[in-house]
């Protein structure tokens, strides 16, 4: 259970620890019942985990499976998609250049995640900060640390088509390592530790790099992102509906949860995904409500999320309007939902 004041994350930044795991010999669900995180959290990644718990799970996984760069190793085997960062990538389709990418990642990780946010520092000088600013409560370790600063390096220079280009300089807090070569290697800039933040720094001049700002990139981007989330349901039918309803937690609070950017993404015309859904008896807007009733029952029964926070998650602009929708869903209020469920949990614990 996650407490209300507990920096949470979305599950899909377990992306890819399966693989790792398995691949150096070890055994994934007894790290994550040693870290303390749900089993479930490695097939659903839907779901709010723990910060902290996740932290722990790098830490174990790199003394246990004698990977001493876990973090590192991690965050460079992502696919070019990088679904553990959620809708970060797809972002970079609706921006023109990095700079205004890097200001919607900001606002886009306020509602992913509340242990940590980038934040683009602009000082006038020749060089710009991205800044990894965390919770108080949030201390991330090494290994959490550095796989969260290498997928936004990798992500960054995806984003920018970066060839040559590469960081003026990585800074890291926490304590040098033994051996950096492999930080120096992968970064292929000088790294500093012991930093007063943990931030990539790199020439102002990068700001005005031309993302794709279009729709056309959304296909394949899509398309790699629905087969690891179809891969890992139980029951896929393989219609239309299921399709969509798979892709939009991916991309809710985001300007792309909509017909047309699902239609784009599926090679169709929005006139053509909208009578297939009707062939379906559902449409877009049905799809997308029962989405958001799912999410807001698994959150308000297994976390102690303030609902502020869920309303923000499941992309409500305002709480009044979340609250009307939950009692339209299940008839009464999200407050009163949490409090029942809790009772049931004691009863049952009686």
């Amino acid at each position: 259970m996650i407490g209300r004041r507990e920096p949470y994350i979305r599950a899909n930044c377990l992306f890819g620890f399966d693989d790792l795991v398995h691949s150096s010999g070890g055994d994934l669900h007894t790290l994550a019942d040693q870290a303390g995180l749900p089993r479930e959290a490695f097939s659903n990644p839907d779901i709010l985990i723990s910060w902290p718990r996740q932290g722990i799970f790098c830490e174990l996984a790199a003394q246990e499976l004698g990977r001493p760069n876990f973090g590192l190793d991690h965050a460079f085997s992502l696919p070019n998609t990088y679904p553990t960062a959620g809708a970060a990538i797809f972002l970079s389709q609706i921006t023109h250049t990095f700079e205004e990418w890097l200001d919607a990642c900001e606002r886009y990780a306020r509602y992913y995640t509340n242990a940590w946010v980038p934040l683009l520092i602009r000082d006038g000088g020749p060089f710009a900060y991205v800044r990894l600013l965390k919770d108080p409560l949030a201390k991330s370790p090494r290994q959490q640390t550095e796989g969260l600063v290498a997928t936004f390096y990798r992500m960054a220079r995806t984003v920018i088509d970066a060839t040559d280009e590469k960081a003026h300089l990585i800074r890291f807090r926490h304590a040098r390592p033994c051996d950096t070569q492999p930080h120096e290697a992968l970064f292929d800039c000088p790294v500093e530790f012991e930093a007063a933040h943990n931030e990539l720094v790199f020439p102002h001049e990068y700001l005005n790099r031309p993302t794709n700002g279009r729709l056309a990139g959304l296909e394949p981007l899509l398309d790699l992102y629905l087969r690891y989330r179809i891969a890992k349901m139980p029951l896929y039918d393989q219609s239309v509906a299921a399709t969509v309803a798979a892709g939009i937690p991916i991309v809710l609070n985001t300007s792309l949860c909509n017909l047309e950017y699902f239609a784009v993404s599926l090679g169709l015309s929005p006139k053509k995904l909208q009578r297939l859904l009707q062939q379906e008896n559902t449409s877009f807007s049905a799809i997308l409500d029962k989405v958001r009733e799912s999410l807001a029952c698994e959150m308000l029964e297994t976390t102690d999320v303030p609902i502020s926070n869920i309303c923000g998650l499941l992309g409500y602009t305002a709480l009044p309007a979340f609250n009307l929708a939950f009692k339209r869903w299940v008839g009464v209020a999200p407050s009163i939902y949490r409090e029942f469920n809790r009772r049931k949990e004691k009863d049952c614990d009686s």
